[in-house]
């Protein structure tokens, strides 16, 4: 089974450096095969953040993609889906931790129950406004 994982960003780089460290913390562990996509919106990455990218490229597989405009959520979506092989899609937002060990060990559970989603972890939404409503 291969996992595409996939973070749009505006550049906050910092929490998407805590983002990448979790994951292959946490990917490590299960031995699965990975793909990790980021999309950035309307900025380039600094040069300590590509350099950081890189330590940890050819273990998560890390492909940038480049936006010049912000072209809001659901078109960034749009842009970049297309572009995932694998057989389970997650997307992760740029200040996401994965603390659990067992967070892809559930997301697999979560696949072979429900095979034709695309999973985002809760919460999502703002501070005091979980889900958005």
């Amino acid at each position: 089974m291969q996992i595409s994982i996939y973070t749009i960003t505006m550049g906050r780089e910092l929490y998407l450096q805590n983002l990448i460290h979790s994951i292959h913390r946490n990917a490590g562990i299960h031995h699965i095969n990975f793909e990790y996509h980021i999309g950035w919106q309307g900025v380039r990455p600094t040069q300590d953040m590509k350099d950081y990218i890189y330590q940890y490229h050819h273990i998560l597989h890390i492909t940038n993609h480049y936006w010049d405009d912000n072209c809001g959520a659901g078109h960034a979506n749009n842009r970049i889906i297309p572009e995932l092989s694998g057989n389970l899609v997650i997307k992760l937002d740029d200040d996401t931790i994965i603390h659990s060990q067992d967070f892809f060990k559930h997301i697999l559970e979560i696949s072979r129950l429900e095979p034709n989603i695309i999973f985002s972890p809760y919460p999502v939404g703002l501070i005091n406004n979980p889900g958005g409503v």
